[in-house]
């Protein structure tokens, strides 16, 4: 790629290479920070003794690239909270401890709870620092707290939970990615002082936002509307109703209702032609550039500084600066040096989704559209407007289609066609949607402006509401493993070696990386997941699971809630949709030569039973002390159906006569091999 600098580039990759070796590594390595600093000692010594001829040397490249995967896994240590001395888990306790707490974020609340990232002050009288995500029971004493908002409280701290089944979405995991371990829970009652929002710049921007949405709900643009401009211009996504949410996703345009790289990017078009005539000026070219990055700094503080702006701010900003300096770099150095500054801030950012698909996204379209849109030459701008969009979104879609089926497990067949229609128009929407937000602050927005701009958010709405409803273009519950992943992204690199360069080399590379696909096609067909029996977690409600073979077999109950749908799904995708039969819960059944016998709440037992696995279901009202001296199970489960005091009962009952005990509420779901 021309301009392109292998040694920025090569540095990326080292530090993010460095950063996955602390995640998976971190906790077995001492720090990290003298092999650091020796490190550079050793670069700057050979950098000075040999000033001329160090940057051709290979040692340089040898020791750089080890340098900076010293750095990225010493990165990715400090935020551990074991090497952090000033972390309140080095205060923590099991007990009820008094903690003072500062409200960062406003996170979308739940059914039953307000959500709120904020940060611990001191625990215990002890000052430390991290955050926590803290949840404010809905009562009729509650109220909504603001960003800045002091509190405290005294509670327990607990560990995030997992998820109760396997093959769901993992909630621990995604706040350990961004640095939370643990949450705390309170009534608005049991908080002992609550202080009012010190003044600061985060605070504003968010009492700002709130007024602009509170101006824009006074005009006649609905509620519905409102959500989707209050998420595609302001950026706050709280109000978004679920289904629409959803329908978005499987028209593959998401990505419009989450202020981002393509929001910043059409903003930083917008402001180059807005400032154009500054360029006359002397030293224009920097007065502009100047002039772009603090707007786009503006307006991802005014969205609420969330990763995804951040990250496109941080991008579009060193392009502004190196536009501004005059020099001819190649895109991809630009992306590079944001990727390192961004991981230098926070090395979590690599294990986030948003992340990955952002970077991957732009990564694919300077590599894939220039080869895309030199096969053919538009005759007019409106020809080549249409041209352009086509091939940016077929090289977005060709860089993120593993990696999205890989995280959500479903691909939207109509994505090319959305994307067609909905970007070359979200630049005037985008425009629109600033002018009337704007208007609409200073109270003088045109009714009539308000429902122009309404009736297009609802048309948009529709347009995306049809497309969604073609299930038939739909690919739902695709099986897609980490194996799977790695083989796509080395076919698509090879075929882009291919088609860049046509030789006999990358010929072998492309059909050798053909071959791995199939082999490892092969042995995921040959070799499927052992046989199990699994009994689920579910509140309420009972659901087992036996798999042999190349079959699946769920044992259900009579009605199947929404929910337990989700989670039938989830299971299925996991095991490449196998032969799948669905049967209602027998009383017993047969699992490698053991009887399983599953009471309810009639309790009914067979006679002549002896040393079964037990399952205890729907509260059954068994007399749990004469059943065990009467068949002598060989364990004993109870699932999520049952009252949690009647679990309680039935472990302490477990414990004196010494039978193996599993509770689906505390160690999740119950899986035989």
């Amino acid at each position: 790629m021309k301009h392109s600098n292998p040694f920025i580039i090569t540095t990326a990759i080292a530090f993010a290479i460095g950063i996955t070796i602390g995640f998976f590594k971190a906790d077995s390595l001492p720090l990290l920070l003298p092999l650091v600093c020796l490190l550079l000692l050793v670069m700057s010594i050979f950098w000075y003794a040999n000033k001329n001829s160090f940057y051709n040397s290979p040692w340089f490249g040898v020791t750089l690239c080890v340098f900076f995967i010293s750095l990225g896994c010493y990165k990715y240590q400090s935020t551990i909270p074991a090497f952090q001395q000033n972390h309140y888990i080095h205060t923590l306790s099991q007990n009820r401890q008094i903690v003072q707490l500062q409200i960062k974020e406003i996170l979308k609340p739940d059914t039953y709870n307000y959500k709120y990232r904020a940060s611990i002050e001191a625990l215990d009288g002890v000052l430390c620092k991290a955050d926590i995500i803290y949840l404010i029971a809905k009562d009729s004493l509650a109220k909504p707290l603001s960003i800045g908002v002091r509190l405290i409280i005294k509670e327990k701290i607990s560990p995030v939970s997992g998820p109760k089944n396997p093959y769901q979405f993992n909630y621990a995991s995604y706040l350990k990615n961004q640095g939370i371990h643990h949450e705390i829970h309170s009534s608005y009652a049991e908080i002992l002082k609550l202080e009012p929002a010190a003044p600061s710049i985060k605070g504003a921007a968010e009492q700002f936002r709130n007024y602009c949405i509170y101006k824009l709900s006074q005009t006649s643009i609905s509620q519905k509307q409102l959500a989707v401009i209050q998420a595609l211009v302001l950026g706050q996504k709280r109000a978004l109703d679920k289904q629409l949410y959803q329908r978005y996703a499987a028209a593959g345009v998401i990505h419009i209702l989450a202020v981002s790289g393509l929001h910043v990017g059409i903003l930083y078009a917008i402001l180059l032609v807005l400032l154009a005539p500054v360029t006359r000026l002397k030293k224009g070219e920097i007065i502009r550039s100047v002039s772009i990055v603090l707007s786009l700094w503006c307006y991802a503080l005014f969205t609420g500084l969330s990763a995804s702006v951040c990250r496109a701010v941080t991008m579009f900003s060193f392009f502004a600066v190196a536009q501004a300096l005059g020099r001819k770099t190649s895109t991809i150095n630009t992306l590079s040096l944001s990727f390192i500054c961004l991981l230098f801030y926070n090395p979590l950012y690599l294990f986030q989704v948003g992340f990955q698909l952002s970077y991957l996204a732009v990564l694919s379209i300077i590599t894939i559209q220039p080869k895309l849109a030199s096969y053919y030459t538009p005759s007019n701008k409106l020809t080549k407007l249409l041209w352009n969009t086509m091939t940016v979104t077929l090289a977005a879609q060709i860089g993120l289609g593993p990696l999205s089926i890989y995280y959500f497990n479903q691909f939207p067949g109509l994505f090319f066609i959305t994307n067609s229609i909905v970007l070359p128009l979200l630049g005037g929407v985008l425009s629109i949607g600033f002018v009337v937000v704007l208007l609409g602050c200073l109270t003088i927005l045109p009714d009539s402006l308000a429902k122009i701009y309404g009736n297009i958010i609802a048309i948009l709405n529709d347009f995306i509401t049809w497309v969604a409803t073609q299930d038939a273009f739909l690919f739902k519950e695709i099986y897609f493993p980490k194996a799977f992943l790695f083989v796509s992204y080395g076919v698509i690199i090879c075929l882009l070696w291919v088609c860049r360069k046509w030789n006999f080399k990358s010929l072998m590379f492309s059909l050798g990386s053909f071959g791995i696909a199939l082999g490892v096609l092969t042995i995921m067909k040959v070799y499927p997941t052992p046989a199990h029996l699994i009994i689920f977690h579910k509140h309420k409600q009972t659901l087992l699971g036996v798999k042999q073979k190349q079959q699946i077999t769920l044992l259900v109950p009579d009605s199947i809630t929404p929910g337990l749908e989700r989670l039938i799904s989830s299971y299925k995708t996991a095991h490449n949709n196998l032969g799948y039969t669905q049967e209602k819960n027998p009383k017993m059944f047969t699992y490698k030569d053991t009887p399983i016998l599953i009471l309810d709440s009639v309790g009914v037992l067979p006679k002549g039973l002896q040393k079964p696995v037990v399952v205890l279901t729907q509260n059954t009202q068994i007399h749990l002390e004469r059943f065990i001296d009467s068949v002598s199970p060989r364990r004993i489960i109870a699932d999520g159906s049952n009252y949690k005091s009647y679990v309680d009962r039935w472990r302490q009952t477990c414990s004196e006569k010494k039978i193996p005990f599993h509770s689906t509420y505390e160690k999740g779901a119950f899986i035989w091999q």
